[in-house]
């Protein structure tokens, strides 16, 4: 790219777009530090009159001066073109945390919303409201410190109402007017009423819950159903979604998503003081700097049916597991039914090598190790004495194959290693699990949901039977298997 400079300000590279205008790193020349510029190109900004009422906003957001919040050091014109100059911020957005790993531990969560509501707490102390609170808008350091971003639709108010701007006496909003982003609103912004310091609480308490459950709590297949359900539903249940998520926190979290303004908490500070009263000592907390739990909550039906290969492997994680349990069952008369302290060292190997297949079908969707799991596994089937966790492990990894390739070959392999399973351990609900999937992918609906049923009545908790009829069933009742089998792992 061809150098350019804005005044003292060396463009470096383009950080951001979309919404108001673009965001470009720079460097300032000037004082020798990195900045972020961000050029507006909203056509409101270009009438003289909403202009104004911008930079009188935007410089009532500048005065604010809170380690979670984004300096702004001054704004100006570039050829009649207006921007911002502000601290540039190292790492990444708090959206991409959620769009790449899933739900936080509630412990990491909590903390996230309290930094939020610090910085918050201290823009409603000085009068400022600011009316587009969402994941994108928050960045996350290196060290873990949230810092808010886009003060742009910063409104300066007095409780609840609109005010006149320092230099005019025309209200800086005025009801009607709706701005922001939509299924991050509060029911009174969607409306276009007047709002105050408790819709940026609501936003705070969206933000809070897709944290803990990995999903928005107000969802719709458009804009127009987001909003209805932000005026009229209710969300799920974080308990629902989320069954690790203490009940105080719930209930902190369902005060902040209440309807009328009046019945949440009255602005960020006080949401803020509440959450740091709860007692985390007895909480999960993540390890070696891990922030996310390792399964994500399941996304609304749609995302499901055109994202399952990936919803597929989140489920697999505990598949993993439960099918390491059931090897002690499963290996055959040698080991698996007495457990004999005596094992034979090629029993112990036997054992070992179906653990690591059934550790690299845990992750099916990385290159090459399905084929390594079936490499592993189709020696030990064929062993005198396999027992029926490895006949139904070659099956899922069968079966695996088969969705990659398409290799119809494939499917009479997977079916008959799945009915060896049964066939050796009628009782494990794994080999049926894996006998329906096989039969799914056959097309052999019917027979395949009986094994998954199968399945599910010698184990109540199996989530992977759950997830396989729920890949059969359609609408509202596959939407509640899956959420179901998710609860359970």
């Amino acid at each position: 790219m061809e150098k350019r400079t804005i005044l003292h300000y060396e463009l470096v590279e383009r950080i951001g777009g979309g919404g108001m205008g673009i965001v470009w790193k720079a460097h300032d020349a000037l004082l020798d530090r990195p900045v972020a510029l961000k050029f507006l190109r909203d056509p409101a900004v270009v009438d003289p009159g909403r202009r104004d009422r911008f930079f009188r906003e935007a410089r009532a957001a500048s005065a604010l001066n809170h380690p979670n919040i984004v300096t702004i050091y001054e704004i100006n014109f570039d050829s009649g073109e207006p921007f911002i100059a502000m601290e540039y911020v190292s790492g990444q957005s708090l959206a991409k945390l959620l769009r790449d790993e899933g739900r936080l531990f509630a412990t990491v969560a909590v903390d996230y919303a309290i930094q939020l509501c610090d910085g918050l707490g201290a823009a409603h102390r000085a009068g400022i409201v600011h009316r587009d609170i969402k994941p994108s808008n928050l960045m996350l350091t290196a060290e873990g410190v949230i810092k808010i971003l886009d003060f742009g639709l910063a409104k300066p108010t007095s409780g609840a109402e609109p005010v006149s701007g320092p230099e005019s006496g025309e209200p800086l909003s005025v009801a009607g007017e709706v701005r922001g982003t939509v299924p991050y609103m509060s029911p009174e912004q969607a409306a276009g009423d007047v709002i105050g310091p408790a819709s940026d609480v609501f936003s705070a308490g969206i933000i809070l819950y897709e944290m803990l459950a990995g999903r928005r709590p107000f969802i719709g297949s458009s804009n127009t159903e987001v909003i209805q359900a932000l005026l009229s539903a209710e969300p799920p249940p974080l308990r629902t979604l989320a069954a690790g998520v203490p009940d105080p926190l719930g209930e902190i979290v369902r005060k902040c998503l209440r309807k009328n303004p009046a019945e949440r908490y009255p602005e960020a500070s006080a949401l803020g003081k509440e959450l740091r009263l709860l007692d985390r000592s007895t909480w999960p907390r993540p390890v070696s700097g891990m922030t996310t739990v390792t399964l994500v909550v399941p996304p609304p039906r749609r995302f499901f049916w055109k994202n399952r290969r990936l919803l597929l492997w989140a489920g697999a994680a505990l598949a993993c597991v439960a099918a390491g349990l059931s090897v002690w069952r499963g290996l055959g008369p040698s080991f698996g039914e007495t457990g004999a302290p005596g094992a034979s060292v090629a029993t112990q190997n036997y054992a070992e090598t179906l653990l690591r297949a059934q550790a690299l079908l845990n992750r099916f969707d990385r290159k090459g190790n399905v084929d390594t799991a079936i490499a592993l596994l189709l020696p030990a089937s064929e062993t005198r004495g396999a027992g029926a966790a490895v006949h139904a492990a070659l099956a899922e990894a069968y079966v695996r194959k088969f969705n990659s390739s398409q290799d119809s070959r494939l499917l009479p392999k997977a079916i008959d290693s799945a009915r060896r399973a049964v066939a050796l351990t009628d009782d494990l609900a794994a080999s049926h699990v894996a006998l329906g999937m096989a039969l799914a992918a056959n097309g052999q609906r019917t027979e395949a949901a009986a094994e998954f049923e199968r399945a599910r009545d010698l184990n109540p908790r199996s989530a992977p039977a759950l997830r396989g009829l729920a890949r059969l069933a359609s609408g509202a009742q596959a939407e509640q298997l899956f959420l179901r089998a998710a609860e359970l792992n």
